[in-house]
């Protein structure tokens, strides 16, 4: 195969697996036309089948975030690629005689990977091995519910939702927090709204959240969960409760070592109460 061929050859796989992923630009149609034309041999379904192969792999494992092709579609393109190539080759190589036993001979087909069939199938199945890890590289990984999002549909959607404003801080350091806490009994879910809320060293200390419920225990809150904040901005944070709550009253942020602790020795830093 000379260099022109092989030139051909590489842009006939680009363009059959651009049009296999539908991403055929209508600019580049009449010229895939040409090159097919120019190759009247070429097995374009059985090409586009090594093409399906990774569209399908691509919508099974979307849902799982993978970076990585799938165990054995490599192999699968390959042999898909190369079983075009020997199908190609075997209608149009020229035979030769291959002597089988002592008198017996039959004519077989020549093959070469060089030959300009061979190297379609094997280029296309390499080209869509590499586009599968570029798409799945490239596309951008399911995104975490934002915050301010998911709060404002809890508010919209939840009949129940109650809002209390955090009360003025008296700690030192914290007297600028301002923000509210919301919370749905019926979806035992909640969200609190903090701005200027100092910095905390996860590595030294976290913030922790405690939900006041007399009607659960009179003494001691339920762990609402840890957290961290790494901007004086405005934060939301989800409100991981460890129990149900069937009454809150108040819920109050202490700052505790790393992790958290199950009964905290205070004191409140920022307190918003019914």
């Amino acid at each position: 195969m000379n260099a022109n061929s092989m030139r051909d050859m590489d842009r006939l796989a680009e363009l059959l697996a651009d049009e296999a992923s539908a991403s055929l630009d209508a600019t580049d149609a009449p010229e895939l036309k040409g090159l097919l034309e120019r190759n009247p041999g070429t097995h374009r379904d059985e090409l586009m089948q090594a093409a399906a192969l990774t569209q399908v792999a691509f919508l099974r494992q979307a849902q799982r975030s993978v970076t990585r092709m799938p165990p054995g579609l490599k192999e699968r393109l390959a042999s898909q690629g190369e079983a075009v190539a020997i199908r190609r080759r075997a209608q149009s190589a020229p035979l030769r005689t291959v002597k089988t036993g002592a008198q017996d001979s039959r004519p077989s087909p020549l093959t070469s990977r060089a030959s300009p069939a061979g190297y379609l199938g094997w280029a296309l199945a390499a080209m869509l091995a590499v586009a599968f890890v570029v798409v799945r590289t490239e596309a951008p990984a399911p995104a975490a519910p934002d915050g301010v999002a998911a709060r404002a549909s809890l508010v919209d959607e939840a009949p129940d939702v109650v809002t209390l404003p955090w009360a003025v801080p008296t700690a030192a350091g914290y007297e600028g927090v301002t923000g509210d806490v919301v919370w749905s009994q019926s979806q035992q879910q909640g969200y609190l709204r903090l701005a200027n809320m100092p910095v905390n060293d996860p590595a030294r200390v976290q913030y922790q959240l405690w939900i006041v419920d007399p009607e659960r225990d009179g003494k001691h809150p339920v762990d609402g969960g840890v957290f961290n904040v790494s901007s004086t901005g405005e934060v939301i944070i989800p409100i991981q409760a460890k129990l149900r709550i069937r009454s809150p009253r108040a819920f109050a942020i202490t700052a505790e070592q790393p992790g958290g602790v199950v009964v905290s020795a205070g004191p409140l830093l920022v307190v918003a109460a019914s």
